[in-house]
Parts: structure tokens; C-alpha cells; sequence
């Protein structure tokens, strides 16, 4: 009897697990999703794209730098490069708002010296009430190398609050 017991005890809770973890499933259809912020208040970057790959998991920045400035007027106004970071293996998580979470982390500060962090927090379905307005969708965006020239730890940190979402 306890057995009997047990085992529908136990079915009853895989069954119910198996329905929760459904309705969690279709978060993000597979595809790639992306958004723009501009940021406003850094001196070296300008603009940042944030990409989602929501099958391969990847999550990737590119970073735009500002163009530089020039003193003279024979100086050589030349675009700089974009900066991309790809972090493979994202997790997709929730917050206790239902917000979706998708952070990657590249930690190779053992082998190479950098550390590279990107979360994005999507609130567009909310559960909460939030008293002050909220950006829909956030990014924090963390790296930190070791420049052997200068022999300095570098760390760069780019934070929502210092950016405006493009839309």
C-alpha cells in the first residue's frame, strides 16, 4: 500500500513539473533576436547592438566607438572598428517578475586574463508594478583584461542606466 502510495505521489509530481516546464517553453521562438541602445554619457562608445541567438544560445555586443576627435583641420577622421563580444552557451532564466534574464559569461581570467559578462533583461511581460517608468529591455555589459604594456588591470562596465534603447 505505501508503495502504491509512493508511486502515485511521485506521478502526481512529474506530471505537474512536466506542465510547468511546458508552459515555460515557448519563451522565445527559435530565431535571432536583437535590439540598439545609444549610449549617452561614455566617451568612448556610442551606440550598442545586443544579438540573441535563441537556438545556438549565443549572445553576442557589438560595440560602436565614437569617432575622434579632431583639433586641427588636417587631421584623418577614420572610423574605428566595431567591437564584438560572443559568449556561447547563454542561460535563459526568470526573475521573480517573470522578467526573462539571458545572461553569458566568458571567464578566462586564468588562461588569458579577460572576463566578459552580458545580461539583458527583458521586461516586456512584466509581472510587477513598478512606481517609477523602467526600461523594457536592460543590458550590462562587463569586461576586464590585463594590459601587459601598462601592466594595469582594465575594466570597462556599460550600464542601462547610461543608455537610451533606439527604437
Amino acid at each position: 500500500m505505501k508503495i502504491a502510495f509512493l508511486c502515485l505521489v511521485f506521478s502526481f509530481v512529474s506530471v505537474s513539473v512536466h506542465a510547468n516546464s511546458e508552459e515555460l517553453a515557448p519563451i522565445y521562438e527559435p530565431g535571432t533576436y536583437s535590439t540598439s541602445f545609444q549610449i549617452l554619457d561614455s566617451s568612448i562608445y556610442s551606440q550598442a547592438e545586443v544579438v540573441f541567438e535563441s537556438v545556438e544560445k549565443t549572445i553576442a555586443v557589438n560595440l560602436k566607438r565614437q569617432m575622434p576627435s579632431c583639433d586641427s583641420d588636417f587631421c584623418a577622421q577614420v572610423m574605428p572598428a566595431i567591437e564584438s563580444y560572443t559568449i556561447n552557451n547563454a542561460i535563459l532564466s526568470f526573475d521573480e517578475c517573470e522578467n526573462i534574464i539571458i545572461e553569458g559569461i566568458d571567464d578566462r581570467m586564468d588562461l588569458d586574463g579577460t572576463y566578459t559578462a552580458i545580461t539583458v533583461t527583458d521586461r516586456s511581460e512584466t509581472a510587477c508594478f513598478y512606481f517609477a517608468p523602467v526600461d523594457t529591455t536592460t543590458l550590462i555589459f562587463k569586461r576586464t583584461f590585463f594590459d601587459p604594456l601598462d601592466q594595469v588591470r582594465v575594466d570597462t562596465k556599460l550600464e542601462t542606466g547610461t543608455m537610451q534603447a533606439l527604437r
